[in-house]
């Protein structure tokens, strides 16, 4: 019953999502997407197509896992302090 209640409305998300991605698509601003290795939710396989639908999006995976800036905090910092650079060299975070 619980899982029914919180997943009743996502057919309408799903919409609403698909949606923004025309607009998505046409912004140029910076969009920075921080991903887990380690995330059983959005596989880290799924990233490059998520960073395709952009102009600028950066992608960095880090070994972490579902939340990243709480699973690993420093890594999720510095690759949002190092965003736009071509590679990141600090303990786990690769840019893909």
């Amino acid at each position: 019953m619980a899982l029914a209640q919180i997943t009743h409305q996502q057919p309408d998300e799903v919409i609403a999502n698909t949606a923004r991605m025309v607009e998505f698509r046409c912004s140029s601003i910076r969009v920075l997407l921080i991903c887990g290795k380690a995330d059983p939710d959005l596989y880290v396989s799924v990233a490059p197509h998520i960073q395709s639908q952009g102009k600028n999006v950066s992608l960095h995976a880090i070994d972490a896992g579902h939340w990243p800036q709480i699973d690993a905090p420093d890594d999720a910092l510095y690759a949002a302090r190092h965003a736009g650079r071509n590679r990141l060299s600090h303990a786990g975070a690769t840019v893909a």
